[in-house]
């Protein structure tokens, strides 16, 4: 009996042992750091090792398996992924929606239900829709990802079409810079400029010649002179906003606001043409909770939306970049870290590379090797 009881303990004893490695060996395969990292967003992140990439949620866990050559980035719930010249989608639990057998060389995410797709030996594309079925034949030089239900193509000369592929402005302008933005779009023809709605309809043609015009998701447009030296504001009837004074405008209105450039001095202007913060800074960035970033004389700093400094240009660092959840990265001596919107040090400068904080995690790079850290800078992945 006690050489039988022997026997199952010993038993046991290798059983659990036997268990235990292979628990202790998963593990250990977690420590490997990444030979890259993105940021993580809807709680995946895409990663890659080997050679390929996959996706990983803030358990380490493969969701989407590291196998593939490329990825895409995540929107409407889908991924794309390439694999031997194939591609497909997944989505973000890691089921394959769409099969990895689609014969394109470039696939983008989806937009209002459409994918772009494009193939490389003519540079043609079309669009397919969520089975992977090719709704829009690959047949355009160029293609806009759709927006407010139409995209704007060319097979040379420019026009806008629908979800079917109904051309719902044909294809005879020389530009159409942009998708239609609040049921409006801008069309140049024998350089002449004109808003059109979403029949294709004139609404009003510019008397003014420009090099070219951009509408903006604040219903004014940005006009552009004189060999794309010249920038300016004006309404959708032609009026006058902002004169013809900047050297740049950026497109991008967030909340009203947008930055601007004049011999080389940088400021922010609201929709009105309003200077809210002067043109004399070396560099600016849109007011992000709260707070710009600000560079002056080789120094950076944060001010407010009225100009006060809250940290003062005094931070000397090589780079600083805006603050995203509360920490802004920074360069120096070819290192980065972080500092808080107080401007205080969070996480040193030791780092080679690194990505805005976002969902609480940072990836970041040393030594070739990438892996994820939280804001007070503590590794979370890969495990230890």
């Amino acid at each position: 009996m006690k050489k039988s009881t022997l026997f199952v303990l010993l038993a046991i004893f290798y059983s659990v042992t036997a268990c235990d490695n292979s628990q202790l060996s998963a593990v250990s395969d977690l420590t490997e750091y990444y030979d890259e990292a993105r940021s993580f967003e809807n709680g995946l992140a895409a990663v890659k090792k080997n050679g390929k990439w996959g996706f990983i949620d803030k358990t380490g866990k493969e969701v989407i398996p590291m196998q593939y050559s490329d990825v895409g980035y995540f929107n409407e719930g889908l991924v794309p992924v390439e694999l031997g010249e194939q591609w497909g989608f997944f989505d973000n639990k890691g089921q394959e929606v769409i099969p990895v057998k689609l014969q394109y060389d470039n696939v983008w995410s989806f937009r209002e239900g459409l994918a772009k797709v494009c193939k490389i030996g003519n540079f043609e594309c079309g669009f397919i829709d969520k089975t992977g079925q090719e709704v829009i034949p690959v047949q355009y030089k160029q293609a806009m990802p759709f927006h407010e239900g139409l995209a704007v193509v060319s097979k040379g000369e420019w026009g806008i079409i629908d979800k079917t592929g109904r051309e719902i402005v044909p294809l005879q302008y020389n530009d159409i810079p942009s998708n239609f933005i609040n049921g409006l779009s801008v069309v140049e023809k024998d350089n002449k400029w004109k808003f059109i709605d979403r029949t294709g309809k004139e609404v009003f043609q510019l008397q003014s010649q420009y090099s070219s015009v951009f509408l903006t998701t604040e219903n004014i447009a940005v006009v552009i002179k004189d060999n794309w030296d010249k920038w300016g504001i004006i309404d959708l009837n032609g009026n006058e906003i902002t004169p013809l004074q900047y050297n740049f405008i950026n497109l991008d209105f967030q909340n009203g606001l947008t930055i601007v450039a004049q011999n080389n001095k940088y400021g922010v202007i609201d929709k009105t043409g309003k200077e809210v913060i002067p043109v004399q800074y070396d560099a600016i960035s849109i007011p992000n909770q709260g707070l710009s970033r600000v560079k002056k004389n080789d120094k950076y700093g944060f001010i407010d939306i009225t100009g006060r400094e809250v940290v003062p240009i005094k931070l000397e660092y090589d780079e600083v970049w805006n603050l995203v959840e509360e920490l802004a990265a920074v360069k120096k001596n070819d290192k980065w870290g972080f500092i808080d919107k107080k401007g205080k040090k969070v996480i040193s400068v030791q780092y080679d590379k690194v990505n805005n904080f976002s969902e609480g995690l940072a990836s970041v790079q040393k030594d070739g090797k990438w892996k994820f850290i939280d804001k007070k800078g503590k590794t979370v992945l890969p495990k230890r």
